[in-house]
């Protein structure tokens, strides 16, 4: 019983963790672009 529910937590935290990156990479992703869009917008104003 106890084997089992560990697998069962184990494979939780896994698909947890998995989303958790995916989500990281996406708001970094999106942070890049901001950056990259703000460094064309000064570039453009000097």
């Amino acid at each position: 019983m106890t084997v089992r529910a560990t697998q069962v937590d184990e494979q939780k935290t896994k698909e947890e963790r998995t989303k958790d990156e995916q989500k990281t990479n996406k708001r970094r992703i999106k942070d890049e672009q901001k950056t990259k869009e703000e460094r064309t917008m000064n570039e453009g104003r000097v």
